[in-house]
């Protein structure tokens, strides 16, 4: 599409969006289990008004625009009561939940080269936990050790030791972790953390705003009041109901926070600070966040919060019911996965997008995940429906007679026969010849499965999401 020469109808333009939308995730009808996080229409039409009232103003400079100042530190000072900092905490809002991780990673690291002179930092974690923290050490230059998980996908508190040295800087665990909703043992983590006097963090970005408002809960403490969690992070734009680009990263020691800092005094613009990565910030999201905080409050979180536990334990129970179908692990709050038993999980999942339903795929195990909304209670019968159908289709389909299993059994072949470096040249025509607009996934995972540690893997996804992002 080349750039636009005369000016065009913005009528036209807005049906053209609407256009543009058929396509795309129908989560306004609740048949997405993943990316959106819907409240209710009340709430969103609330929230869309204070986001439009600060449409154009920009959290880079605090001076200009004080009453986004006065938002922020009153956004962080909330959540720094819902998580229990201690007197000397602060924080910082964050444009999402990567982003928190990042400088949670970056401020260990500063803060550990001032006050312990590491130049060689190193950060532990297990392989449960989001893969922002591998991004974050891989942009840092931090080395990065993954721990395993048990049987029941949580991380062992005495895993750590064994890796902890002279260089570690950070330790983390989740609460809860994205894969199969389980929070890790945080107070017994914490201990260890105290022992060897080394910061801990807490990713809660996806339980945050859930985990505090359970009744019955059937995890341990894990935020900032456990002794030893230095940091923990939550996204207010997931089950905080806020519109997308809005988390905090908070810190027990302010002197923690203010090692993700960065200042720049030569510049002959000005004096260029920036406390987190972005530089211009969007005042919307800041503005919906502060909203949303006070339009639900902790009587408006704990019913949704409620609805949303029973919904996850009423599709849970439904699930389970299908013969080969069952929970992976034991879920603490409303997000789950489903893995299959004699049949292709994957095939389950491309037979249920044929139907409109999305869930995201997993692997190690294969599974199906599944996030749940308010607005999940309200199509649960549907789903239902529509799950038997997938159901019986998928169970009747062998993964060896797929229409690519040939493409599938080559891959096998061709793995073990040729040099790594011809190998990935067919990688790359194959991901070329592909179809990435296809709904269907099943062959593909199937295949990722089978070249998993295979050095060219990476080079093929590489790939694959060049292709899909021109």
């Amino acid at each position: 599409m080349d750039f636009p020469k005369e000016r065009s109808d913005a009528n036209t333009l807005l049906s053209k969006l609407e256009t543009l939308k058929s396509d795309d995730l129908r989560w306004k009808q609740g048949r997405a289990f993943s990316y959106v996080y819907y409240a209710s229409p009340e709430i969103t039409e609330t929230l869309s008004k204070a986001y439009l009232s600060y449409f154009s103003e920009n959290a880079l400079n605090p001076s200009a625009f004080p009453s986004l100042s006065i938002m922020q530190s009153e956004v962080i000072s909330m959540c720094k009561s819902l998580f229990n900092a201690g007197d000397n905490a602060g924080g910082v809002m964050t444009s999402g939940g990567t982003e928190s991780i990042l400088m949670a990673i970056k401020a260990a690291k500063e803060y550990a080269k001032k006050y312990r002179n590491i130049t060689a930092p190193e950060v532990i974690m297990p392989l449960s936990a989001h893969p922002a923290f591998n991004k974050a050490c891989d942009y840092f230059g931090v080395k990065l050790h993954i721990l395993p998980v048990g049987s029941d996908y949580r991380v062992n508190p005495e895993s750590y030791e064994g890796l902890i040295n002279e260089n570690t800087v950070l330790l983390v665990a989740s609460a809860p972790s994205y894969p199969q909703g389980v929070v890790d043992p945080i107070p017994e983590i914490g201990q260890v953390a105290l022992k060897h006097k080394i910061p801990f963090h807490v990713d809660a970005c996806v339980g945050g705003f859930v985990l505090p408002f359970i009744k019955d809960r059937t995890f341990p403490n894990f935020d900032l009041g456990v002794p030893g969690v230095t940091s923990l992070s939550a996204d207010i734009h997931k089950y905080g109901f806020a519109s997308k680009g809005s988390s905090v990263v908070l810190y027990n020691d302010n002197e923690l926070r203010k090692s993700q800092f960065y200042i720049y005094t030569g510049w002959p613009g000005g004096i260029y600070a920036s406390p987190s990565i972005m530089g211009t910030r969007p005042g919307g999201a800041i503005a919906v966040a502060w909203t949303v905080l006070q339009l639900l409050g902790q009587a408006g979180y704990e019913s949704l919060v409620q609805k949303m536990m029973s919904t996850a334990k009423a599709y849970q129970d439904f699930l389970s019911s299908y013969e080969g179908i069952s929970v992976v692990g034991s879920s603490d709050m409303c997000i789950f996965s489903i893995q299959a038993d004699g049949f292709n999980i994957y095939e389950l999942g491309d037979e249920m997008h044929e139907l409109s339903w999305q869930m995201d795929r997993q692997q190690d195990p294969s599974a199906l995940h599944l996030s749940i909304s308010p607005i999940h209670a309200e199509v649960f019968e549907d789903f239902k429906i529509d799950f038997d159908k997938a159901y019986k289709i998928a169970k009747k389909k062998d993964f060896n007679k797929l229409k690519n299993s040939l493409q599938v059994g080559a891959a096998k072949g061709l793995k073990k026969i040729l040099p790594e470096k011809t190998f990935g040249k067919l990688q790359k025509l194959a991901v070329q010849k592909s179809d990435t607009n296809t709904n269907r996934s099943a062959a593909l995972y199937g295949m990722i499965g089978d070249l998993k540690g295979s050095g060219t893997l990476d080079e093929m996804i590489i790939e694959f999401l060049d292709k899909m992002t021109k």
